[in-house]
């Protein structure tokens, strides 16, 4: 197990090298907010604060794993960025922005943008320990507690104009719940305040009774404000992406009357995902599932990376072999197929692993998160098999 520690941290470093060299502007006064696969950049692209709220978390994640301050300064500008074009004055910060600088709002997805950059401020905080940064983290998580959640029912709300009225018909998104969810963890990790271990207990019983269909082991991405059920997607990227964070929240809050059943249905989540999107000719998982089989045959980067690590996930729990069998397939898997020899990782390749060429390695929805997670969760869990007896 010890030769897969030192591969992965050392694609880690060559995923931050590529920020670094290809990612900041030439004024060095912001981020590209595109990148195409032979890493040149777009300027006219939109740029979003979910992608800035992204950055601001892989490069002080990366910081603090490899004990180094050298990718510091892609968080710092995406923290300016996001602060200095991004804040909205009626709280928040703006979906994204246009070339010209102007906003485009998107009500769906807003509020996951607003997860986001809690997310990213959470380990920005922890890797800076800057005042400044602090009472941002604070304050945003205000925000959302005070202007999005759904007093009546629970949980959080989506459906809002950029003044934070109400612009359509309410709806109430798994993404939303499970970035807050993730963002307060963080919080918690770097603050210790006890009082977040009673929302993020609240908020993983939210997502395991409303947004999971226990029978069908999949997650619903969008519902009512009273919880019924709206129209969905089977995404068995997000079901082992949602199987892995329930049970490390509850690790992390040291819930074990919750562990034990968490940790059975995440068992179950990760083994439906691996028996309906798993590619048993080519490798690798296919992401949406209609009918127990692949609707689309491209494969996406996100999906192998939650994968692998719920996988491992699973084994912790379970001691099956399988499961880490099928990690390691996961590993070798994104290691032939998606990382790109100039840098970074492709965003999509054919059934059979051949790169789509015309979409770019970095865009509007992939950033420095779900590879730069990756190397973390599995270089960690390894190392935690590695010293079993």
């Amino acid at each position: 197990m010890d030769y897969y520690l030192e591969r992965i941290k050392t694609e880690l470093t060559r995923i931050m090298n590529f920020w670094m060299n290809h990612l900041i502007s030439e004024t060095q006064s912001s981020v590209y907010p595109e990148i195409d696969i032979n890493n040149s950049p777009n300027t006219k692209a939109d740029m979003g604060c979910l992608f800035l709220g992204r950055v601001m978390y892989g490069a002080s994640a990366a910081c603090r794993f490899l004990n180094t301050n050298e990718y510091k300064i892609l968080a710092d500008l995406a923290f300016k960025t996001l602060y200095e074009q991004f804040k909205n004055p009626a709280g928040g910060f703006y979906w994204s922005k246009n070339m010209h600088g102007e906003v485009i709002h998107d009500s769906d997805n807003v509020n996951m943008g607003q997860a986001t950059v809690l997310y990213g401020l959470a380990e920005y905080a922890h890797l800076t320990k800057n005042p400044v940064v602090e009472a941002e983290l604070k304050k945003l998580s205000q925000f959302i507690n005070l202007t999005l959640h759904d007093n009546n029912n629970g949980g959080f709300l989506d459906g809002y104009d950029r003044d934070w009225k109400q612009e359509k018909n309410f709806t109430k998104a798994l993404a939303t719940h499970i970035h807050v969810l993730e963002a307060l963890v963080k919080k918690y990790e770097f603050t210790g305040n006890e009082t977040l271990i009673i929302q993020i207990n609240e908020l993983v019983d939210i997502i395991v009774e409303r947004f999971i269909d226990k029978s069908n082991l999949e997650c619903y991405h969008r519902l009512s404000p009273g919880w019924d059920k709206l129209k969905n997607e089977n995404w068995a990227g997000h079901n082992a992406e949602i199987s892995w964070i329930l049970y490390h929240s509850i690790a992390v809050i040291k819930y074990k009357e919750q562990k034990k059943a968490i940790g059975e249905l995440a068992v179950r989540m990760t083994q439906k995902v691996l028996d309906v999107a798993f590619d048993k000719q080519y490798g690798g998982v296919f992401n949406v599932i209609s009918d127990n089989q692949a609707a689309f045959t491209t494969k996406d980067w996100w999906p192998q990376a939650e994968t692998a690590i719920a996988c491992l996930n699973a084994y912790e729990i379970s001691n099956d072999k399988n499961f880490l069998s099928y990690a390691l397939r996961l590993i070798e898997y994104i290691e032939n197929t998606f990382y790109c020899s100039n840098g970074e990782w492709f965003t999509s390749v054919s059934r059979e692993g051949q790169p789509v060429s015309e979409i770019p390695k970095i865009h509007f929805w992939k950033s420095m998160y779900h590879n730069v997670r990756y190397c973390i969760e599995i270089h960690n869990r390894i190392s935690l098999l590695s010293k079993k007896p």
